[in-house]
């Protein structure tokens, strides 16, 4: 899973006074694979220097990401609970009629 860190935008051409997603300013992705990780999951952070990003990352350690993700992520290690869209797509996958 990739995640697209972007500030908030305000006040632009028409919109005076609700937000938007604007400038990209960090990239995180989080990979699953057993046979790669030992606790199945690993998270890797791609910022480079002067809004730059990397080409590899090498996966945080255990406590930084994956402790906090593993104690309050709603599904599988993944914070469903703040995205509209995960929350939407993990209701469809746990309802008995969508297998």
């Amino acid at each position: 899973m990739v995640m697209e860190i972007r500030s908030a935008g305000s006040n632009a051409s028409i919109n005076k006074q609700g937000h938007f997603e604007d400038k990209l300013t960090g990239l995180d992705v989080a990979v699953k694979s057993a046979s790669h990780f030992p606790e199945k999951w690993a998270y890797f952070n791609f910022d480079g220097p002067n809004d730059s990003f990397l080409a590899q990352a090498k996966p945080f350690p255990k406590d930084n990401c994956w402790s906090c993700h593993n104690a309050h992520g709603a599904a599988d290690n993944v914070f469903v609970q703040f995205y509209p869209v995960l929350r939407e797509a993990s209701k469809h996958a746990a309802s008995p009629s969508s297998h």
